[in-house]
């Protein structure tokens, strides 16, 4: 959020306010110079602002004009307050807010000269956790009757939430209604089409996933329902076993031969492929449409579930998958076992300097080359909330404490099971140091900084097919309208 003063020596003037990313509850205030060196007690109210606001007060030739922005929710984008204040000079003033409900003002002290006087007062709702900091007094003295002006912000701009990308894509009803009927009931419908994982690899041809009917699905593998389209198609997965991808595979090399003259001109790799070929999740994640990825993103993270616990945590014995995949029972026990899935958090930790430069840490993993950079992340414990995981987190990687983490957006990670959680936090400090056990270095960039190191090939970065990515690509379009180079 960023205020422009318009500020002149006459009896009026305007204020204009460019509101930030509506969210996160910030105000900027903006007031003129008194020039005289003292002043008689003026009462200042702040209307409602929107766009352009003017608001004055006079008395003794004192003239102060305050704009309070509040931009938490749609439904409380203006808000109004009263601001009395006692100019006095050369002193250190106090000015004090009556809040609004559902509001805490805080109260900040103000500085005043002979020849200036500048106050401001921030408005923030009652639920926000970022503190405000004065972030930059005028440079030099204003002349008479000239404005001083000091910007109250967040030291960190917010970023905006993250819309569905990548993975995080979806056109796919679950149809859980459906899942008690079990798999056979799906295949009855005449409408269903299988879609085949083996691995974290996926069946893919002709620009999506590869569909199979039910007669060329391979024996003895895990099918699970996952949901039906806009047009009323079912989809069920298929995880293969090793055996169950050489079936496949000796299948599709019939087929490749027997259309071994359309190989001449049509595309044998890629998503593009004519023919049936495989490709890993990772490399599909934004080239198949929403439809296909989420197929693909669920096949994937029930398929390694499905693997992983075969059997009972109770009695040690094989379990049965029910509920058309989604549940697993032990038959013995009668106790059902839901797919796991791990929830982990991943931040931007930024540090604003005295300059309002913000300054991006990233880190390099200890089983990463050494030029491989990302954000920092990790698994929540027990007992724990995301926003104590957050800053738990970068205590142990970075040694650091960091403050106000703000939640950005969500993306499932089936390598193997997690979902993670993206924040941003605001370090006070620059004094990061790597724990060299996860963590082997660790860096600062400023935009710049970053962007010349990624053009140069100094550092490698998460592409935007993870959550990382999209949120470091984020950070870096956050101070312009153009879009960062994106690999």
């Amino acid at each position: 959020m960023r205020a422009r003063d318009s500020t002149s020596a006459g009896c009026c003037s305007n204020i204009a306010v460019e509101r930030g990313t509506p969210g996160i509850g910030s105000a900027i205030v903006s007031v003129t110079s008194v020039s005289r060196p003292t002043a008689s007690p003026s009462t200042v109210r702040a209307a409602r602002i929107r766009g352009i606001v003017g608001a004055s007060a006079g008395s003794s030739g004192a003239r102060v004009f305050a704009a309070m922005c509040s931009a938490w929710a749609a439904a409380a984008r203006s808000c109004a307050a009263s601001v009395t204040t006692r100019l006095r000079s050369p002193s250190v003033m106090r000015i004090r807010s009556v809040s609004e409900s559902g509001r805490r003002v805080h109260e900040l002290g103000s500085k005043s000269s002979s020849m200036v006087a500048a106050t401001a007062v921030i408005l923030i709702p009652a639920v926000s956790t970022s503190p405000t900091y004065l972030l930059a007094l005028a440079r030099t003295p204003s002349p008479p009757g000239v404005s001083a002006v000091f910007g109250i912000v967040t030291p960190m701009r917010p970023l905006p939430m993250l819309p569905p990308a990548s993975l995080s894509r979806t056109a796919l009803d679950r149809n859980h209604s459906l899942r008690s009927a079990g798999i056979d009931a799906v295949w009855e419908t005449g409408r269903a089409r299988a879609v085949v994982g083996h691995r974290g690899n996926l069946l893919i041809s002709r620009g999506g996933l590869h569909l199979l009917t039910r007669e060329q699905v391979p024996r003895n593998t895990f099918l699970f329902y996952l949901g039906t389209d806009a047009a009323g198609d079912h989809f069920i997965g298929a995880a293969l076993h090793d055996e169950g991808r050489a079936e496949l595979d000796q299948w599709v090399g019939a087929q490749q031969a027997r259309d071994a003259e359309a190989w001449l001109t049509d595309p044998i790799g890629g998503l593009d492929a004519t023919e049936p070929t495989w490709m890993s999740l990772r490399d599909l994640g934004e080239q198949l449409d929403d439809r296909d990825v989420a197929l693909a993103t669920s096949l994937t993270a029930l398929a390694n579930w499905h693997f992983a616990h075969t059997h009972s945590p109770r009695s040690g014995r094989p379990t049965e998958p029910v509920l058309s995949g989604w549940v697993r029972r032990d038959p013995e026990a009668g106790s059902e076992h839901f797919p796991r899935t791990d929830p982990a958090v991943i931040m931007a930790v930024v540090h604003t300097d005295e300059e309002g430069e913000e300054h991006l840490l990233l880190g390099s993993n200890a089983m990463w080359p050494a030029d491989r950079y990302s954000l920092l992340a990790g698994f929540v414990e027990p007992g724990e909330t995301l926003e104590s995981a957050v800053i738990r987190e970068v205590q142990e990687e970075a040694g650091i404490t960091v403050r106000a983490p703000r939640y950005v957006g969500s993306q499932p990670w089936p390598f193997p099971a997690s979902l993670m959680l993206g924040f941003t936090a605001e370090a006070d400090s620059m004094a990061a140091r790597a724990d060299d056990d996860e963590i082997t270095a660790l860096r600062w960039f400023t935009r710049t900084e970053l962007r010349d190191a990624i053009a140069a090939q100094e550092v490698a970065v998460p592409t935007t097919v993870s959550i990382a990515g999209q949120i470091l690509y984020s950070w870096l379009d956050n101070d312009s309208d153009t879009a960062s180079a994106r690999p």
